[in-house]
């Protein structure tokens, strides 16, 4: 295939082919009106940011160009809000800003680009955002709201990126590679990973998204490595189970530490206290580190190693809720220290170790506060652990067995969350049905509402969603949490519109960085995550071969699909199953899948178009429509 050349310009959008013998180069424009040929040399003579291009498809080429040319512009417009604009202006940039991310780009595209570099003025995106928010532009607003939330993170990523060694980037430039992170729209995931493991497996996608020479590859590798020990000093490798489709279980048990927040009676320990969480918040690591040994000096020195143990763990929990793990290591490793056998401290300790992953650690660490306390939080996490590791049967037992079960609202509710993730869904609405008739629990509503969408009952599900964001008693914790999952359902019912509807709501009332994350609506182009991520992740990757035509691999991994008691799901596996029989001409499997299908009223449009599209073997219809249901799914 031929290589031709062609020449780009970012700012004006024009796309110029080389001259070919008499004829006039060929001109293609984005986002302005089309002009002749003589008019065309005047305007082109204006442009100076001309970029040399090479292509094989010139379809394909326009493409890419148009997507970088609405995001750079996009960029730009953000980047003058953030200088300062009159009110007027502001107003109608702002408002085709919100137009781009409804329609021609990614929220995540232009949050990427704004994060190239910290923000000097970070109250200006807060107020970006509550703007947008009073002007009824809530896809912008949420893009505002999550680039003042990353600031600290940002602040500090930048700060460890100037320290990696000048020879670990080999074939990069510093500058280069930064920039590089930032445009390939993967910065956001990085800056929020919850551990090394995920770190890393962000990390790489840098490896596949363009071509590398082998020494690139690994001047990646190394900076990868370097930069996730620098994060994540402690290891914590392996990646908790992700239930971001389910209602968390921090949810049931987020009140088990106020033992150590309720207890700060000194006035300097709240103010160390308090400059500590404010210069992590900053992400000032360095000054936050120095403050915390002169409270441990401080407070060491006094004799009160009581106190000494609320202000770290206090200092953890709130580490914790701003997911700054490494530090929250670092206050429970020494409070540990000074009082091994403090329950209280232990309790904590393992549940840090549990949100990491290091599932052994976590055990143990219960089971000694178990066995010195007998409090039940402890033994409520001891079955946490074991259900996050998929042993639901060794989970169930030990809630069964804490004292006086069957009256305790938690632990029934989370009886009823184990049942339903096994599938047992009848089992689980009992359940569900015994808290509601004894504590008229809004929690055990929520299971309802999972299991009707689970069945494909999605105006059921909506339904009990509805009335509890309706609920003046709903805490509003709890309503972030509903809120989000509603959100979820509008997608899956194809009402998008209604989905962004009513988040300017939460970004007013919420103001805890793990309560706005709830927020981010526009996981519709994120990576997928729920409670059936093992099976979304495999149908993923079928996908993935689909597109690129590699149909042998592509059944392979399919063929290992696991049973999913979301219907959804399993719908969505049986159109890509269809997908493969057709390319095979297998007209057994096509009958009978077609069958299975029908099965599914609920989806009946979205089958119709998929039957239709196979019976023409638009092959790139179907893979558009699997996207679909797939994001959807997430």
């Amino acid at each position: 295939m031929t290589v031709q050349k062609a020449f780009w310009s970012t700012t004006a959008g024009v796309l110029v082919g080389e001259r070919t013998g008499e004829a006039p180069p060929k001109v293609h424009s984005i986002g302005i009106q089309d002009f002749s040929d003589q008019e065309a040399g005047y305007y082109l003579s204006s442009i100076t940011d001309w970029e040399e291009v090479e292509f094989n498809d010139i379809t394909s080429l326009l493409g890419t160009l148009t997507t970088r040319y609405w995001v750079d512009r996009a960029h730009a417009l953000a980047v003058a809000l953030l200088s300062g604009l009159s009110e007027v202006l502001e107003k109608e940039v702002l408002e085709e800003l919100e137009q781009l991310i409804q329609t021609r780009i990614k929220a995540k595209s232009l949050l990427s680009l704004l994060l190239v570099a910290p923000l000097a003025s970070p109250a200006k995106s807060k107020s970006l955002a509550v703007t947008s928010l009073k002007t009824n532009l809530p896809a912008i607003a949420a893009v505002w709201d999550k680039l003042s939330e990353l600031q600290p993170l940002i602040n500090r990523f930048s700060s460890l990126w100037l320290t990696i060694p000048e020879e670990s980037f080999l074939q990069y430039a510093r500058h280069d590679l930064w920039v590089r992170v930032a445009t390939e729209e993967v910065l956001p995931d990085l800056l929020e990973s919850p551990n090394s493991n995920s770190f890393r497996s962000q990390w790489n996608t840098l490896l596949f998204k363009s071509k590398q020479s082998p020494d690139q590859i690994k001047s990646l590798n190394t900076v990868g490595i370097t930069l996730t020990g620098k994060l994540f000093p402690h290891g914590a490798s392996v990646t908790p189970m992700s239930i971001a489709d389910e209602l968390p279980e921090e949810h049931i048990h987020k009140k088990k530490f106020t033992h150590y927040i309720a207890a700060e009676e000194k006035d300097s320990a709240l103010k160390q206290v308090a400059a500590i969480a404010k210069t992590l918040a900053e992400g000032k690591d360095d000054i936050a580190h120095k403050y915390l040994r002169e409270l441990v000096k401080h407070q060491v020195a006094g004799g009160d190693t009581e106190f000494v143990l609320k202000s770290l763990c206090n200092i953890a929990k709130k580490c914790a809720d701003t997911f700054r793990i490494d530090f929250e290591h670092d206050c429970l490793l020494k409070a540990l220290s000074l009082s091994p056998s403090d329950s209280w401290t232990l309790i904590q300790w393992g549940d840090h170790l549990k949100r990491t992953g290091d599932y052994d650690l976590a055990l143990e660490a219960m089971e000694k506060a178990w066995q010195m306390s007998g409090n039940i939080i402890a033994q409520t996490i001891i079955a946490d652990i074991w259900a996050m590791q998929g042993k639901r049967e060794k989970a169930l037992s030990i809630y069964k067995k804490i004292e006086n079960c069957e009256n305790n609202e938690t632990v029934r509710t989370a009886i009823g969350d184990i049942l339903r993730r096994d599938g047992h869904l009848e089992n689980a609405e009992k359940e569900y049905d015994y808290v509601i008739s004894k504590w008229e629990s809004h929690r055990a509503y929520a299971g309802k509402a999972e299991i009707a969408k689970n069945k494909l009952l999605f105006q059921k599900s909506l339904s009990i969603y509805e009335k509890l964001l309706e609920n003046p008693d709903t805490d509003e914790h709890s309503r972030a949490i509903y809120r989000s999952a509603q959100c979820r359902l509008f997608k899956l019912m194809g009402r998008f519109t209604e989905a962004y509807k009513g988040c300017e709501l939460l970004l007013l009332k919420l103001q805890r960085y793990d309560e706005a994350k709830c927020l981010l609506t526009e996981r519709i182009d994120s990576v997928m995550e729920s409670s059936d991520n093992p099976a979304l992740l495999r149908l993923g990757a079928t996908l993935a071969f689909l597109s690129a035509r590699e149909d042998s691999e592509a059944e392979r991994i399919i063929k290992e699909f696991p049973k999913s008691s979301n219907q959804y799901v399993e719908y969505l596996a049986s159109i890509m199953r269809l997908h493969l029989a057709v390319l095979k001409s297998d007209e057994v499997s096509i009958q009978w899948l077609t069958k299975e299908l029908l099965q599914y009223p609920e989806m009946s449009t979205k089958t119709d178009v998929a039957l239709a599209d196979l019976k023409k073997h638009d092959f790139k219809s179907i893979i558009e429509l699997e996207i679909e249901l797939c994001l959807m799914a997430a």
